[in-house]
């Protein structure tokens, strides 16, 4: 189910979002997925208590620079920066934002993320 509702947000939003292929252990799709022209916001949430995380697409014309310096450094001095499948991903904290084809990803919430697990769902996008 949670890939034909990509499916429909993405042409509503009018961008190539995915669906990732990729969900930590003890979270689990948390719908709807929600849109909006140019976004596309996809829900997760954990099995055992409140904690979330939403994996953000939006259309973007930055490179990785740009996501940099325009996004991560505004939200803290303090990340890592991963170079995995061709992608440039910066991890801060539970939280992550790298670019790939013309899109911005952003990962965000109080979900307590380890880096391994963000990174397995950027490269799953």
């Amino acid at each position: 189910l949670p890939n034909i509702s990509m499916r429909v947000a993405a042409v509503r939003a009018g961008i190539a979002a995915n669906y990732p292929n990729y969900s930590p252990d003890g979270y689990h799709f948390s719908g709807p997925i929600t849109y909006k022209p140019g976004e596309v916001n996809i829900g997760f949430k954990s099995n055992t208590n409140q904690k979330n995380f939403t994996i953000k697409q939006q259309a973007s014309s930055w490179d990785s620079k740009a996501v940099l310096d325009n996004y991560v450094s505004k939200k803290t001095g303090t990340y890592v920066t991963y170079q995995e499948r061709g992608l440039t991903i910066y991890s801060f904290g539970d939280q992550a934002a790298w670019v790939n084809g013309g899109l911005l990803y952003t990962i965000d919430g109080d979900a307590p993320l380890s880096s391994e697990q963000l990174l397995n769902i950027a490269t799953s996008m």
